[in-house]
């Protein structure tokens, strides 16, 4: 009876950990850490792109690349972040070199990476840029709470703001999980005990 209720517990407690990461829940990134948000559209399949924000230092760096295959183009991409980040200097280089740093207003984030209005400076499909921004400290952790990314040139020639899901999430510190393991190890060295001495 004891087996059947820790295999119970164990299986409810997974079903937990995939409900929330199918629900893209904030990512907390350490420094050194990465995390990469996929894009697509909710009307075009082919509207799609990638973005990694990494915590480096002082820096917060981003690489988004357009991986539309319908020539869908990128405007911009926004991050709400806690605590909201000061920035002091941003860099914008390759496909965003048109890019500027806005703090807010387009319906983005908080923080905010939008391309020049004058002509086609847009991330075009097969394009990658980079941008770095330059934060008034080197925080120890950072929570993102959303990304969100405005494709425009839609084949039905609209716009679409799309928020990113973290397809790949920071990898657990090692500390963590060897926590999770003594801890399992513990109940698992309990119920052998109860068995014999039943």
């Amino acid at each position: 009876m004891i087996r059947k209720m820790l295999l119970t517990s164990a299986a409810v407690v997974m079903m937990l950990a995939l409900n929330a990461a199918a629900k893209a829940a904030p990512v907390t990134l350490v420094q050194g850490q990465s995390v990469t948000y996929t894009f697509t559209s909710t009307q075009f399949p082919g509207t799609t792109a990638t973005a990694t924000y990494t915590l480096q230092g002082n820096q917060l760096q981003l690489s988004v690349t357009n991986t539309s295959t319908d020539n869908t183009r990128i405007k911009g991409i926004g991050i709400n972040t806690t605590p909201n980040l000061s920035i002091t200097n941003t860099t914008f280089s390759s496909g965003l070199a048109n890019f500027a740093y806005s703090s807010g207003g387009g319906g983005l984030g908080n923080m905010e990476a939008i391309a020049s209005s004058a002509g086609n400076k847009t991330l075009n499909q097969g394009q990658t840029g980079t941008a770095i921004f330059t934060l008034s400290s080197a925080p120890a952790s950072l929570t993102i709470d959303s990304v969100v990314i405005h494709f425009i040139s839609l084949p039905n020639g609209d716009s679409e703001k799309v928020g990113g899901n973290p397809g790949t999430q920071p990898v657990p510190e090692p500390a963590t999980m060897l926590l999770l393991g003594t801890g399992l190890a513990g109940v698992a060295a309990k119920v052998r005990r109860r068995r014999k001495s039943a």
